[in-house]
């Protein structure tokens, strides 16, 4: 697959992510574990419920885990009395690490909760609930031109990113940061790209 390269600039994750950007990240102090394993075997459990907005507050992803075996997805508009646009069912277990919501209503789904690769490392869902397009960590890995082995070995945020991903300036691509480059998330059709990291 040749890979693009985009001039498109990109802005510091930290500046985005307190500026209001939605994201959704591993926390573990808002973590549930379970309880009937000891303490040494206990698996780190998503809270029952997360919830990420768009930039401009018009819509709120809510990302819910009502049992161990199952993740939810919701869009809301929230400028449109709450309305619920979609709902489904994920097929990521326990849901995924992250999730950002585009200015447009676009969902960015990255990773699987747990610490594993996965066929779901990106989801692309647009404002009514469609599927543009899902990359697993093997795709996204032959799309760097990198190993398994040397996709994680410099990993720092899951098991390939090296950090917490982030919209950009322009709000219609999601970045992951990868060292001198990032990986670039078309909302529009899901497709990718990588531009030099800032």
């Amino acid at each position: 697959m040749p890979r693009e390269q985009s001039n498109l600039r990109l802005s510091s994750p930290h500046k985005l992510v307190w500026a209001g950007v939605g994201i959704v990240m591993l926390a573990l102090s808002g973590a549930a574990t379970s309880d009937s394993l000891p303490a040494s075997d206990r698996k780190v459990l998503p809270p029952a419920t997360r919830a990420v907005e768009s930039p401009q507050g018009d819509y709120r992803l809510e990302l819910k885990n009502p049992d161990e075996k199952t993740a939810l997805a919701v869009l809301i508009a929230t400028r449109e009395a709450n309305r619920t646009l979609w709902e489904k069912r994920l097929p990521h277990h326990h849901g995924p690490r992250v999730g950002l919501v585009g200015p447009d209503g676009t969902v960015v789904l990255l990773d699987e909760w747990i610490n594993v690769f996965t066929k779901h490392a990106i989801t692309v869902f647009g404002r009514d609930g469609a599927t543009l397009a899902v990359h697993s960590t093997d795709d996204v890995a032959a799309f760097l031109s990198l190993s398994r082995a040397e996709l994680a070995a410099k990993a720092k945020f899951g098991p390939w990113m090296r950090g917490a991903p982030f919209l950009t300036e322009s709000g219609d691509h999601v970045a992951v940061p990868m060292g001198q480059h990032s990986l670039l998330v078309n909302l529009r059709d899901g497709s990718l790209a990588t531009a030099p990291s800032r």
